[in-house]
């Protein structure tokens, strides 16, 4: 599942495991971190962080991260949340190679892509409402996203896989049998609500009208953004709960830009049973570290193959 959008050509499958770097595109920022492989762990070599003001800075910003980066050392890109969209359709009744191809006209009514230049992947929601067979499509642009693929291409470095962060935080949320909401924030960005449960995605849907939640003070918050806020993320768990029959969940974390974070957690806790507090990745090497950095690192330890991420440090 993490392994999104993986039959786009110029992919290395090859893992050759010493210097992995995981790469994330945010609202204003490239962010790049390199982990070097000691004994059976990894350990942050550097980290990169290439700044831009406007869509026409972002690809040479881009371009400066990779140049920055070691020969050969193995890319997982993190698409920005601005760059792709998510769709829910019905599986096609189809064998499972005809299901990608498929998809630009499958879902060309649901997007604002032409099908020629829809690129898309899909991974089986786990979730059933109504007793459907349904799948969960991520869908960007031919247009948008080759001109970064072709500046991976010429470059030094080999491209193993393109997700989103959506994937990234499923293995940076605390992971066992129950569920955790998710609210993630970047400056300038709608939130968004997730809901993760062992390393799994279960829901996820972008909220509207709150972009202040990650620049406004606590005594700003209160006047009313708050509670729009807790109304939305009461709105989720009560279609988690009683549409999709599931359990309620363990903790609501949230991962906003927010200096008062703490304080905007203990306001929410008076309306929600479950623990609300800050994000706290579960993964050693992003503790201390935000969360562009965290997906970054997410990324780089998400191409090691041995499955021993939890015990990096």
């Amino acid at each position: 599942m993490k392994n999104l959008l993986a039959r786009i050509p110029w992919f290395n499958k090859n893992n050759n495991g010493s210097l992995l770097a995981g790469i994330y595109i945010a609202s204003d920022k490239v962010v790049s971190v390199i982990l070097h492989r000691v004994s059976d762990s990894f350990e942050i070599k550097h980290t990169v962080v290439e700044a831009f003001q406007s869509e026409t800075e972002k690809l040479p910003a881009f371009n400066r991260v990779l140049e920055k980066l070691p020969t050969g050392a193995q890319v997982c890109l993190v698409m920005p949340e601005s760059a792709y969209q998510w769709v829910q359709i019905e599986k096609p009744n189809l064998p499972e190679q005809d299901i990608v191809t498929s998809l630009p006209w499958t879902i060309k009514e649901l997007v604002s892509l032409e099908p020629s230049d829809i690129i898309a992947d899909y991974y089986d929601a786990s979730l059933k409402q109504g007793g459907q067979n349904k799948i969960n499509v991520v869908v960007t642009s031919r247009t948008l996203l080759m001109p970064m693929l072709k500046l991976i291409n010429d470059s030094d470095v080999d491209l193993h896989t393109i997700t989103t962060p959506e994937m990234m935080f499923c293995d940076l949320v605390t992971q066992d049998n129950a569920a955790h909401m998710l609210v993630s924030q970047q400056f300038g960005n709608e939130p968004s609500i997730h809901i993760i449960r062992d390393g799994e995605l279960l829901l996820s849907r972008k909220l509207r009208g709150l972009i202040p939640l990650a620049e406004q003070p606590l005594n700003q918050l209160k006047l009313g953004l708050l509670d729009a806020l807790g109304l939305e993320l009461q709105r989720s768990l009560d279609y988690f709960e009683s549409q999709l029959k599931q359990p309620p969940i363990k903790s609501l974390q949230l991962a906003i830009p927010n200096f008062e974070i703490n304080g905007i957690a203990q306001e929410l806790s008076q309306f929600f049973p479950a623990k609300v507090l800050a994000f706290e990745p579960r993964l050693a090497l992003c503790l201390q570290q935000n969360t562009e950095v965290q997906l970054a690192i997410a990324a780089a330890l998400s191409q090691d193959l041995r499955g021993d991420n939890e015990d990096s440090h």
